[in-house]
């Protein structure tokens, strides 16, 4: 057979054969074809652009017989038994031929109609543009296409690839090789909408400002047309619609009229059926599903399929989440499943919001709480001419169980008062509140601080449901005669120090701790006189039971040192001195327990 492509030593013979040196197989075979003439009925240009693409992604053997690759049969066969799609265009987009199409549909369904018709209508002008370049500059395109199948009204999405077919040079018509790449498209979508929720839970405060968000991403990343929140109104025993979104390309004003002004009860409609069931629901035609209330307002707005799930909070249901699509939907167990992990994102959600909601609770009321207990310590020292007092606290946590008072007690006298609850926190802080409510009302008709003691524990034993219990150092100063009476129940030993530092006196305990024993004695030890130039310390065991890093303990000694090192300074910065000392000395978490130091100083003589 003559054929005009064979005559010259530098045709399209010659530059086929340069070109395949590589051992490509499309283009061994087109030089096969140049040499040998192209066998009859078959378009070579249509052979070589469609299957060019298709060999890239077979393994044909390299020995395979020549005359098998250049028969027509071969590449005929090989076209109608790939799993590709592959398509003829004509410039107007006709489908001019197809290979082979999926279950349920034959070439003759779409052969001779336009491909716009399978478009969806956001994906015709930008395929026709790609179209027409392909036509005008011979060049080829590749993208994915979404279609929907005729008769089955599915939407599939394709990876598609578009190369010229020519004659003499002119194009005449677009081969396409189309791979259905549906699956991994749904895929990523249900995953681009569970990031989407994630995302607009993280940047919200409670469900009612996620909701609109929720219901925007769900349904843009999985087409659907409406979506609708609802919250389980848990005194009426009813659910109630939180908020309806609807795409902006449809309006739906009858059934978001609806949606928005009633309630369901369980079991009733698709929100009271998930509720009842606690698990998603499928309803592939509401218009047609009995227990569906809203159905003929659904109907007259062209909504049809609908699935919903329900969020909860732990085992506790909180409400539901419902879609609508204008379109039949059969039941999607994939997008089900999807659905319920989005379910359980938004149960957790709630879940966090409500624990950070209780957290702020909770820190605004310790932040009353100490702002309570700070008001139970002195705003002001007394002014008694040659004596000074102050004191210093530092609490564990947001409120503790330690305790100092200076205050008034019996004209002209000063009491002085440490006290210390077991624990520390809130329980701590509610037990010395009560004791100190009742030694401030005590000392306004008693003057002896065992008396006191005796009847502030008898107080504590009938008001007590735990083993919690207080150690309270009490003393009573007369400035006339410069003497100091105390009682301590079970407190850390007090000491009276010289200028030098040294201990003249210790202050140890009279009596067991407070809220013990009700029948308990505290009495009062021996009055001592304070020297000039000496002062009274009285702290509680979180000063002296604090433990550095390695579990040294601070000790009487290093407290006793601080404090003779700041002697000169007013009991005030001592103590603050002192705790300052305390939280260097441990980790840098801090002491352990919480700490409190009071001081009375007697001025110098003269």
């Amino acid at each position: 057979m003559d054929n005009p492509e064979t005559d010259s030593a530098h045709g399209p013979v010659a530059d086929a054969k340069e070109r395949c040196s590589a051992g490509c197989i499309a283009e061994r075979a087109y030089a096969i074809w140049l040499e040998r003439g192209r066998p009859e009925g078959c378009d070579l240009q249509h052979w070589l652009d469609a299957e060019s693409e298709l060999l890239a992604r077979r393994t044909i053997p390299m020995h395979a017989p020549t005359d098998v690759l250049a028969s027509e049969a071969f590449w005929r066969i090989l076209v109608q038994t790939t799993t590709d799609y592959i398509t003829w265009l004509q410039r107007d987009g006709t489908i001019a031929f197809v290979n082979h199409l999926p279950a349920g549909l034959l070439p003759a369904d779409v052969i001779g109609t336009s491909v716009y018709q399978l478009l969806p209508i956001e994906q015709q002008e930008p395929f026709r543009q790609a179209l027409d370049t392909v036509f005008r500059t011979s060049e080829p395109w590749s993208g994915e296409v979404a279609a929907i199948l005729p008769r089955l009204d599915e939407l599939h999405w394709y990876a598609t690839r578009m190369g010229p077919v020519t004659t003499n040079g002119q194009v005449i018509a677009v081969t396409c090789i189309s791979t259905d790449i549906t699956e991994r498209k749904r895929a990523d979508r249900l995953i681009a909408a569970e990031h989407a929720v994630t995302r607009i839970l993280a940047q919200s405060a409670e469900l009612v400002d996620a909701a609109p968000g929720i219901l925007r991403a769900i349904c843009a990343s999985l087409d659907w047309d409406v979506g609708a929140v609802w919250k389980l109104d848990r005194p009426a025993q009813v659910l109630r619609c939180v908020d309806v979104w609807h795409a902006a390309n449809i309006e739906v004003p009858a059934f978001e009229r609806t949606s928005r002004e009633r309630t369901f009860s369980k079991g009733i409609g698709l929100p009271g059926r998930v509720w009842a069931n606690e698990r998603p629901a499928w309803i592939p035609d509401v218009t047609s599903e009995d227990n569906f209330p809203r159905a003929p307002v659904a109907a007259a707005d062209g909504l049809h399929g609908a699935f919903a799930f329900p969020i909860r909070s732990g085992v506790e249901f909180l409400g539901v989440v419902e879609f609508f699509s204008r379109s039949i939907q059969e039941p999607d167990e994939k997008l089900l499943e999807m659905m319920t992990m989005i379910g359980g994102q938004i149960s957790q959600f709630i879940e966090w919001r409500t624990a950070d909601r209780m957290v702020h609770e909770r820190e605004r009321e310790f932040a009353l709480a100490r702002q309570i207990q700070l008001g139970l310590l002195p705003r002001a020292v007394p002014v008694v001419p040659g004596y000074a007092f102050g004191g210093a606290a530092r609490f564990r946590q947001e409120t503790g169980g330690d305790y100092y008072d200076l205050f008034p007690l019996g004209e002209p006298g000063v009491g002085i008062a440490v006290g210390d609850a077991s624990g520390h926190g809130i329980a701590a802080a509610l037990i010395i509140s009560a004791t100190c409510t009742a030694l401030r009302t005590l000392a306004l008709t008693h003057r002896d601080p065992g008396e006191i003691l005796a009847v502030v524990n008898q107080l504590l034993i009938e008001e007590l449901v735990t083993d919690h219990f207080v150690t309270f150092f009490l003393a009573r100063i007369d400035p006339k005669n410069h003497s100091l009476a105390y009682s301590s129940a079970g407190h850390c030993i007090g000491y009276i120090l010289q200028r030098d530092g040294k201990v003249r006196l210790t202050l140890p305990p009279t009596g067991m701790p407070l809220g013990i024993e009700p029948r308990a004695k505290f009495p009062q030890a021996p009055a001592v006189t304070l020297q000039p130039d000496e002062l009274v310390l009285v702290v509680t065991d979180g000063v002296l039971e604090a433990r550095s890093p390695d579990e040294v303990p601070f000790g009487v000694e290093r407290a006793l040192h601080v404090v003779a090192t700041h002697f000169e300074e007013t009991p005030t910065k001592i103590c603050q001195a002192l705790l300052a000392a305390v939280q260097d000395f441990c980790p840098p978490e801090g002491p352990f327990d919480d700490a409190t130091a009071a001081i009375i100083k007697r001025a110098p003589a003269g």
